[in-house]
């Protein structure tokens, strides 16, 4: 295997197989050692007259935790007036279904429009306040991303959330 998270489940003495014949090798991952989203990890199989035979498992890893909306995405709906001040807020939690602490980090990246806060609230509970800078641009269909750096568990990753609106007037369609 190319890494120490990946072994043999069940070790196997060498053997020689027939045409037509097949042998199932099992693999166990330790997914806590391996970084969040997608994976790619090769093992290769070496016969006794020395051909090799490469292999591959992939996936993805994701850690459960609970975003209160339920969504990564907070739709803040029509906003007629580009320059308005506003103030949006949500909670993320720890889902009970994780181990250890939840960690985030306190440096958010968000994109040119929105500035983002994080806010400690207790145990595994943070709030997120998100303001724009400045005028929105006017547009049908605004998204903007805020990244979360997650600290613990390690090798989460980030979370990202995604704000969206319809800036300015609504879109009134007359046959």
């Amino acid at each position: 295997p190319t890494c120490e998270c990946l072994t043999l489940a069940k070790p196997f003495e060498p053997l020689e197989l027939q045409p037509g014949e097949s042998f199932d090798i099992v693999f166990e991952m330790n997914a806590a050692t391996v970084e969040m989203n997608s994976f790619l990890r090769y093992f290769m199989i070496l016969t006794a007259e020395g051909q090799k035979f490469q292999a591959k498992v992939g996936g993805r890893i994701v850690r459960p935790m609970t975003v209160v909306p339920s969504s990564r995405i907070l739709e803040l709906g029509l906003m007629k007036n580009p320059a308005e001040q506003w103030s949006r807020s949500f909670t993320i939690q720890k889902s009970p279904d994780l181990e250890g602490p939840l960690v985030l980090g306190e440096e958010l990246q968000s994109a040119s429009h929105l500035s983002a806060v994080m806010v400690a609230k207790g145990d595994d509970t943070y709030e997120v306040i998100v303001t724009p800078k400045g005028t929105l641009p006017y547009t049908r269909k605004f998204s903007e991303r805020v990244r979360v750096p997650i600290l613990q568990p390690e090798k989460a990753g980030f979370l990202d959330l995604t704000i969206t609106a319809q800036v300015g007037e609504a879109v009134n369609f007359a046959p």
